[in-house]
């Protein structure tokens, strides 16, 4: 997961209401190139983790067993089952 520092979530907050990067760049008492730079680290990161992401989705679809253990909630333990006539016991 990309985390942002304080001052990245500001200069996106800023840029959402700015026309382009200078605008935003003197409203928060920046330089444009420190701006630029920010931004290439924050799509850096991005990309970084959404390999990561992209890895883990490929793992999942080749096997069930990576399909069950990499899921946010990895069972506790599997049921154990019986059978007894027709009915199952767990």
């Amino acid at each position: 997961m990309v985390k942002l520092s304080k001052k990245e979530k500001e200069l996106l907050n800023v840029m959402e209401d700015s026309v382009d990067v200078k605008t935003a760049a003197s409203r928060l008492n920046m330089s444009a190139d420190s701006c630029y730079l920010m931004l290439y680290r924050i799509r850096r990161r991005y990309l970084e983790s959404r390999m990561f992401i992209n890895t883990i989705i490929s793992l999942r679809k080749r096997s069930p067993l990576l399909r069950k253990t990499l899921t946010p909630k990895i069972p506790e333990k599997e049921p154990v089952q019986e059978e007894r006539g027709e009915e199952l016991i767990f």
